[in-house]
């Protein structure tokens, strides 16, 4: 049978393979033709021989060789007598050898069979054919500035290769345009090198006729006609230089100044690279980014004061400086000192504004600077505003910051710094009247500026033109500042580790579960689907990771900083303190790795999004409801009860008028202290309330605690929430606890204790009063959650808080009819169980398409990622059974079940999960069991017959039962299997791994075996 044979019948047994291999072949056949240069034009040069030339010598000038010069010139018979003045061709060596794979590549499709079968193998192998083609275009356009002639002529001399070959022109014609796409974007082409290097040239010229001009004057002055040569020179490199500028502001449009500098600085490359080798063109380059880079940012600083004052000025200055290189941040400041000047001038003017007797300002409440503050003060052109001194402070030394460390920098601060001295009023300046004081603590607004990690520069360089300016209690009183700063700065690093730990948890737990399922080269791209398929947790991670290292990086520039001014303002004391804040061990441990991650994070250090840097501490994992959740609503459903409450609420079950007789109560006749007096049945009602308050105190503080962990607006706003009803019921349960004490004891009444009493008829009275009011805020914090969760589509979340609403509104507006009260009841119990329901239906979907999108990420088929995935502890069990069974490792099993079709994998991971938990010889679990009571089955059914290990709960809870006489003695045993089955029921590792033998499966490891030759059982 022919391979070439056209019959469909005959086609239909090919594979895939065959084709492959025959494909192999007929390439390694057509290696071995050689190349027919006068059909392989391949960019050849010629040459004339020259008296004294030898091929050897020409071939190594030429980078070819002595073979190739003899088949590219068939006239030389005698390759050591070569006539002088033979013209003879030089072919391009890496061209050459382009032409031979490309014409092997050829070849090989030629030979391919013709029919339908071989269709995706013909596709396949034009595909391959176009990296080629690109190659030896890129070769091709690799000088010149705008290489698009060479580009054309050598597109047209590779179509000659196979002329009238359409698929193959297609081929080179899209090589061709992905060659012109990369040579665009990068700046090579015409217009943006024909008319430069035609001014350069004009340049040049206008240069040597200067200098030429120069020398002919010699020592003398410059002659009037070298002065004007020196204009025309000078103008022409500026023509030069506007020409390159003009280039840029496209390339940088719309772009933020980090990625600005990155796109310039790669143009302006590729203009030195590919002109020429000229310092006069060069500076012009440099004056060309200096216009794009340095002076517009200066101009759009100075354009925001002129429109929006100082405010508008110093956030501009901060945009602009983000991002960028410490020396391009200083020559921006540089180049806008004046306008950084100006806005420093009026942040003294604003600190010396009075607050009249007897008034107050709340700038200090507001200096926590969150962002709806920060927009509004930045948009106060006249600093009207208490707060925007403290924003305008705030975004004037992160720009400074930016540019600290480089010389530009240096410079730039210091001309700020000495204004800002001069401008901050002493209190003698400011010539207070009676009652009067400043409306801005200067000092404590760079505090505020420090703790947010940008204010350690300008403060201290401050501070220094203070000490300069003799004013050394104000420059001590801002390294104090410093000081405070910096400590603030350091307990909100721990929050932010802390904050991070959680963020990445997630990740954690599939570096540590399904990990184990994926090879080392495959990771990088599972975590990278897994991050996709949950964009909002890889948010918080990436947020948070950036958070620890701007702390970081703070907290590495605060210790540059007091290094570089140590001569200045080392003998001034808070200063001293300072160095101490930075120096200082914290004595606790986690303080200690929270702060040693977070200046390893400033340093830039690379970080695995999986790595458990055991600095951070591994948090339970998020999303998860955690306990309280139920109990927060139930906590809820205590105060709307409590209205009706009469063993609490209702007075005459308490106390009797003061002074009254009170029937068979523990006294007879008027208390001693004339006070409320406990009531008889003490211990069949008031119990109740007591142990209600005493359970509401504890659970109220677990959800305060538990809601300000959430660190968001809505945890923040919960947590306030359950402060006010942790406050009430601890209150009550003072009260209560002083009244069961003069209850149980009458010989106290009259003493302190008994006063104690007093203040349960207080509380009670203010807080039926304060009842309507707290009920009513409850309604309202959760009716704006749920507009909330409406808003941002999160439906479920919406209505379960809907119904919550629904009872609260009860309770709130209708608490009248007696149905209310438990109607409102039931519906928050019922609201707070889906709560916790939905959160761990929630937390634990997500774990499924996380851990689906992390193993489909490893090339790990769609159905068998979802099989492993819907078991939590099927990747431990799956890495246990190819270590302990199969002797290699997780990914080898995995990439196995990758090949088998879905049944027959799901088939191998339900056996899986029958597997109980190993004990070891404590009793403490160790695993999955190795071994089990049942393994007989497979192990030798012919000698054990099977017995029955039908085993009662009484039973189980007691343990496992006895080994059976042919058990290994030291094989560890499983431990109760599912509650109401039996041993039977259950396998152990080896038990799958018989099973899976007997079944067929042939695992990679150590029962692998070919098919002809295995045998049932492994010996």
């Amino acid at each position: 049978m022919s391979f070439g044979t056209n019959s469909i019948f005959n086609r239909a047994w090919r594979t895939s393979l065959d084709i492959q291999a025959r494909f192999d072949a007929i390439l390694k056949e057509s290696a071995t033709r050689p190349v027919d240069p006068g059909k392989s034009p391949t960019g050849q040069t010629q040459y004339t021989i020259e008296n004294g030339d030898r091929l050897d010598q020409i071939s190594k000038e030429s980078n070819t060789s002595v073979k190739d010069l003899l088949r590219a010139n068939p006239v030389i018979t005698n390759e050591n007598s070569i006539d002088v003045g033979l013209k003879i061709n030089i072919l391009d060596p890496v061209r050459t050898d382009a032409f031979e794979q490309q014409r092997k590549a050829l070849n090989g499709i030629d030979k391919l069979p013709k029919g339908f079968g071989a269709q995706a193998m013909r596709d396949e192998a034009w595909q391959g054919m176009k990296p080629l083609v690109e190659a030896e275009l890129r070769y091709v356009t690799r000088e010149g500035g705008a290489p698009q002639k060479a580009l054309d002529a050598a597109v047209a001399e590779i179509k000659a290769r196979a002329p009238d070959n359409v698929r193959f022109d297609g081929i080179v014609d899209s090589a061709a345009s992905t060659l012109k796409s990369e040579l665009k974007a990068v700046g090579r082409t015409p217009e943006n090198f024909d008319k430069l290097l035609t001014l350069t040239e004009t340049a040049q010229g206008k240069q040597k006729s200067y200098d030429d001009l120069l020398l002919k004057d010699g020592d003398n002055s410059p002659s009037a006609e070298a002065e004007q040569a020196k204009g025309e020179a000078e103008r022409a490199w500026a023509a030069v230089t506007d020409e390159a500028a003009r280039q840029l502001p496209e390339i940088s449009k719309d772009k933020d100044p980090r990625q600005r500098e990155t796109d310039v600085a790669g143009r302006i490359l590729t203009l030195a690279s590919f002109g020429p080798d000229d310092v006069n063109y060069r500076k012009a380059l440099d004056a060309a980014t200096a216009k794009e880079v340095v002076d517009k940012p200066a101009r759009l600083i100075e354009a925001a004061y002129e429109k929006g004052g100082a405010p508008a000025a110093a956030f501009e200055a901060r945009k602009q400086t983000t991002g960028v290189s410490s020396v391009l941040a200083g020559k921006i400041l540089q180049s806008a000192d004046l306008t950084m000047t100006r806005v420093a001038t009026d942040l003294g003017t604003e600190a010396r504004e009075k607050l009249p007797a007897n008034s107050t300002s709340n700038v200090s409440d507001l200096l926590e600077g969150d962002q709806a503050f920060l927009d509004h003060s930045r948009k106060d052109a006249k600093m009207t505003s208490d707060n925007t001194f403290v924003a305008v402070l705030g975004d004037l030394s992160a720009a400074y910051e930016a540019a600290a460390g480089s010389d530009p920098g240096e410079k730039a601060l210091k001309s700020v710094s000495f204004t800002l001295a001069q401008a901050l009023p002493d209190v003698k300046d400011m010539d207070y009247k009676t009652g009067e004081r400043p409306i801005h603590d200067v000092t404590k607004a760079f505090k505020w500026v420090v703790s947010e990690r940008n204010g350690t520069v300008l403060t201290l360089a401050t501070a220094s033109q203070l000490k300069d300016l003799k004013r050394t209690d104000y420059a001590n009183g801002l390294s104090g500042s410093v000081k405070d700063g910096v400590g603030r700065l350091r307990e909100k690093t721990y929050s932010d580790v802390e904050a991070f730990g959680k963020a990445r948890e997630p990740f954690i737990a599939l570096e540590q579960n399904p990990g184990k399922l994926v090879s080392e080269g495959d990771k990088p791209g599972a975590m990278e689907a897994a991050r996709k398929g949950n964009p909002e947790q890889a948010k918080k991670f990436d947020d948070s990771l950036n958070n620890v290292r701007e702390d970081g990086r703070a907290l590495w520039r605060a210790q540059a900083a007091v290094s570089s001014y140590e001569d200045q303002l080392g003998d001034q004391e808070n200063f001293k303190e300072l160095k101490d804040t930075l120096a200082k061990a914290e004595g606790d441990k986690k303080k200690q790795d929270s702060l040693g991650f977070a200046l390893d994070m400033g340093s830039d250090e690379v970080v695995n999004i999986s790595a458990n840097d055991s600095r951070v501490e591994r948090p339970d994992l998020p999303g998860v409801t955690p306990w309280w959740s139920l109990r927060a609503g139930l906590d809820l459903t205590h105060d709307i009860a409590g209205r009706n409450m009469n063993q609490i609420n209702d007075s005459t079950r308490y106390v009797t008028q003061s002074g009254a007789p009170v029937p068979g109560g523990p006294s007879s006749g008027k208390t001693a202290s004339g006070g409320p007096t406990p009531v008889a049945g003490f211990n069949s009602t008031t119990r109740f309330g007591f142990n209600y308050r005493f359970a509401s105190s504890i659970l109220g503080g677990f959800h305060v605690d538990a809601m300000f962990q959430s660190k968001d607006f809505w945890g923040t706003a919960y947590g306030l929430a359950f402060s006010t009803a942790t406050a009430r019921h601890s209150a009550e349960f003072l009260g209560g606890l002083g009244q069961a004490a003069v209850a149980l004891n009458p010989k106290m009444q009259g003493g302190r204790i008994d006063k104690l009493t007093d203040f349960v008829k207080v509380e009670r009275d203010l807080w039926t009063k304060s009842t309507g009011v707290y009920l009513k805020g409850w309604f309202g914090i959760d009716a704006a959650y749920t507009i909330s969760n409406l808003s941002e589509g999160k439906y479920p979340e919406a209505a379960i808080f809907g119904v919550q609403t629904v009872a609260d509104g009860m309770v709130a507006f209708f608490a009248t009819p007696k149905w209310v009260t438990p109607v409102s009841l039931g519906i928050t119990v019922v609201a707070s169980i889906a709560n916790m329901i939905y959160g761990s239906w929630k937390a634990e979907n997500q774990r499924e398409t996380d851990t689906e999108n992390y193993l489909k990420g490893a090339n790990i088929r769609s159905e068998i990622a979802e099989l492993i995935a819907d078991e939590k502890d099927m990747p431990s069990r799956i890495d246990e059974f190819a270590r302990k069974w199969c002797q290699t490792d997780g990914p080898s099993v995995v990439n196995y079940l990758n090949t088998l079709p879905k049944e027959r994998a799901e088939a191998f991971i339900n056996s899986l999960e029958t597997v109980v938990d190993g004990y070891n010889k404590e009793g403490k679990r160790d695993g999955f069991a190795v071994t089990a009571p049942n393994d007989h089955r497979f192990n030798a059914p012919a000698s054990f017959p099977r017995p029955s290990f039908t085993t009662s709960l009484e039973d189980m809870l007691k343990g496992p039962p006895p080994k059976p006489a042919w058990q290994p003695p030291d094989a560890p045993y499983p431990g109760p299997g599912v509650i109401g089955s039996d041993y039977t029921d259950t396998r152990s590792l080896t038990g799958v791994g018989l099973w899976a033998f007997y079944n067929g499966y042939n695992f990679p490891g150590r029962y692998h075996r070919p098919p002809t030759t295995s045998i049932f059982p492994p010996r």
